[in-house]
């Protein structure tokens, strides 16, 4: 029997998780999260074998949850379930240490094989995720050298706009411009938007008022 633990801030997906993997043998759901923190509080007394894992949740994100998770109890497996399929998200979870990476409109079928795949070769990544990940990386995006739409992009960050205000500005999706800032974050090696800001007025991409 695998032990799974489902990490979402959505109350509805993880009753769809629960419902889809109610009739599964091999596969048991022994608790849920809402929150990254919630989690890791679920940690101290329960050993699940796989942790499906959301990235944007609330008082503490997928992303610091799996690089605490992986660092106290690297026994356990994580696999990102997420509605982002665009590189930076992707790299910045496998940056974290998580074993795979699905989309969350994928079928009961896959998440399965997923499931049992990390526990029997330690990874898993569905073939659009993996051909992602191969594209990014001949596309050499670890390049710190940023674009002339990031550098805008940060330009809005520093003068504090918001996701949305940037996205209608600049009449992109909300999602791209998350996927932009998270991009940015990985190339120049930053944790935060504080840091951000700071690099940005060190580096004269905005100038200090």
């Amino acid at each position: 029997m695998i032990n799974v633990i489902i990490a979402d801030d959505h109350k509805i997906f993880r009753e769809g998780i629960v419902a889809l993997l109610a009739d599964e043998e091999k596969v048991n759901v022994m608790a849920e999260a809402n929150n990254g923190q919630q989690l890791i509080n679920l940690l101290k007394g329960l050993q699940p074998d796989v942790i499906l894992m959301d990235i944007e949740m609330p008082i503490l994100n997928g992303i610091e949850c799996t690089k605490f998770i992986v660092d106290k109890y690297p026994n356990i497996k994580i696999v990102a379930l997420s509605m982002h399929i665009q590189s930076a998200f992707i790299k910045q979870m496998l940056k974290a240490g998580a074993h795979g990476y699905l989309q969350k409109d994928i079928g009961k079928k896959e998440l399965i094989k997923a499931i049992e795949t990390v526990i029997k070769t330690g990874n898993y990544f569905g073939d659009r995720i993996a051909n992602m990940v191969l594209l990014s990386l001949r596309e050499n995006e670890k390049s710190n050298e940023l674009t002339p739409r990031e550098k805008e992009i940060i330009r809005l960050i520093v003068d504090q706009h918001t996701t949305d205000e940037i996205a209608q500005m600049l009449n992109i999706s909300k999602y791209t411009v998350e996927s932009h800032r998270q991009n940015i974050l990985l190339k120049l090696d930053l944790r935060n938007t504080a840091g951000l800001v700071k690099y940005a007025l060190e580096n004269a991409i905005v100038l200090k008022k």
